[in-house]
């Protein structure tokens, strides 16, 4: 009779013990699957870091806004605008995956992407600030011409360009870096979303007439004016994004601590081990989600006829042979995404490059090169401002969108929500 009690005691720890081990593997489960979106301070931080964003969008709107009024109120011929935008566009192509290798091998101190964004602020406030005083800049050096003055116009044009595209892959990086595995997509629409106000807060300030205000006696003109603002409140922004929250340093990037983390914001890494320690049977589950995983990458390579290359090999290679291998490698329905942003792009520049040119010109009937105070220089400035506050509709809308698109798409699907895209273009 005591053995049968003893027995259906046994039965009964066994049995609670087995229903603990299963909680416990249930919650570990839920653990690594992450429940971080409901984070609010990572979500805080991923905000803050994002606002890097800012400032290189800023100007580069800012280079939207002015870059054709500037040059043709200087006496460069329509036809020769594009060439700093041509420039500009080549010196990123190549310089662009060669800052990205360097920031994701960089040891410094201060960390891997803040050395970069330091460096390409400077550039980007330096060459705004020729293209902002070149006329003035021009006229002190060789009075009554403008050629010195075309000159600084044209290398601050192509030096701003490039730079702003170049500073706005570590500003990205700053973000995800530090966003979990199931907070990209909410990672991605905060960049968005910061570069989006950036955009809006140089459109609103170039909208508005300041001609009309003691600021210009103090600074000298509409686009001085314009550029004294954007950067103060630039640099503001991005040395909230980036003294804010430390930088995980290079070394510890391949840990498995920060992998854990990543997987879990909820769940610290200690924990994590204490249930891998307490739990037998984590171990397995993990292994078999990990060879499973592994299995299918694997699969998908082999489908696609993709080679395996190491991180050391690629960092290695010539950049512009690893942009023609991973183009010429690359799925098919990746390259179908890559053509189309590549038109995208291209439709978007070519209407955002000229669009206050052809407010003040074609609709206000201004004239960029006319006297100064004159009726015709008044119409076309006016027309640069109210092109600007069209941008800036244009802007909210990105802001709006990259807010909500994680929803739209949920309706109604990413193919679906591309193509209306596309027709509304």
């Amino acid at each position: 009779m005591d053995q049968s009690k003893d027995e259906n005691n046994d039965d009964t720890a066994y049995e609670i013990d087995s229903n603990c081990n299963q909680d416990r593997i249930e919650d570990g489960r839920e653990a690594l699957e992450s429940t971080s979106k409901h984070d609010k301070r990572l979500l805080i931080k991923l905000a803050t870091l994002a606002l890097a964003s800012f400032f290189p969008q800023a100007f580069y709107t800012f280079f939207d806004v002015f870059a054709v009024p500037s040059q043709l109120s200087l006496g460069i011929p329509i036809g020769l605008t594009l060439i700093p935008v041509i420039l500009a566009t080549l010196i990123g192509f190549f310089l662009i995956p060669i800052v990205g290798n360097l920031s994701d091998r960089c040891t410094s101190r201060i960390g891997r992407r803040r050395p970069f964004i330091i460096i390409f602020l400077i550039s980007v406030l330096t060459s705004a600030g020729m293209i902002s005083f070149s006329r003035i800049i021009g006229l002190e050096l060789w009075p009554h011409h403008l050629l010195i003055g075309r000159i600084i116009l044209i290398v601050g044009l192509i030096i701003e360009l490039s730079c702003c595209s170049i500073l706005l892959a570590p500003a990205r990086a700053l973000v995800m870096d530090a966003a979990p595995i199931d907070m990209q997509v909410t990672a991605n629409s905060l960049i968005t979303c910061s570069a989006g106000i950036g955009a809006a807060t140089t459109t609103a300030i170039s909208g508005i007439n300041w001609k009309e205000t003691p600021l210009v006696k103090i600074f000298g003109g509409q686009i001085e004016v314009a550029f004294i603002l954007i950067a103060s409140i630039g640099i503001v922004v991005i040395l909230i994004a980036t003294t804010s929250y430390a930088e995980v340093p290079y070394t510890i990037i391949g840990s498995t601590d920060v992998l854990i983390h990543k997987s879990s914001s909820r769940k610290s890494s200690d924990d994590l081990n204490m249930f891998a320690k307490d739990c037998k049977t984590y171990s397995s589950i993990q292994s078999t989600v990990i060879q499973k995983d592994q299995m299918e990458i694997t699969d998908t390579l082999t489908d696609d006829k993709l080679q395996a290359i190491t991180a050391k090999e690629i960092s290695n290679w010539n950049h512009l042979y690893q942009t023609y291998y991973f183009t010429k490698t690359m799925p098919k329905e990746l390259l179908i995404l890559w053509i189309a942003s590549f038109f995208s792009w291209l439709s978007y520049n070519s209407f955002a490059y000229f669009l206050t040119d052809f407010v003040g010109q074609s609709i206000y009937h201004g004239n960029p090169l006319a006297a100064e105070n004159s009726t015709a220089l008044h119409r076309y400035d006016r027309g640069v401002s109210v092109g600007s506050w069209g941008f800036l509709g244009c802007t909210i809308v990105s802001v709006v969108y990259s807010l909500t698109l994680g929803r739209i798409t949920k309706y109604i699907g990413n193919l679906k929500f591309y193509f209306l895209c596309l027709n509304k273009l």
